[in-house]
């Protein structure tokens, strides 16, 4: 979904800091996280990147999540 140009991602009954912080390597680029670029897609407007880097990090300080905390578990 991010790739399609989502910029934010609800983790449903969120219950431990571990959850969160998986989903947040999968959602952020290297170093902070394990996602792959996918140039062309509206994620980059459909256009090309000029630098990579850059644009990886607003990438990263863009995407937004927002947990759910949702039983006594979670709290």
């Amino acid at each position: 979904m991010l790739e399609a140009g989502v910029v934010g991602i609800q983790l449903p009954r969120t219950e431990s800091r571990e959850q969160v912080e998986t989903l947040l390597s999968y959602i952020k680029f290297p170093p902070k996280g394990t996602r792959a670029v996918a140039p062309g897609w509206g994620s980059s407007d459909y256009r090309g990147v000029s630098d990579w880097q850059v644009w990886m990090d607003e990438q990263d300080e863009e995407t937004l999540v927002v947990v759910h905390i949702e039983t006594a578990l979670g709290l």
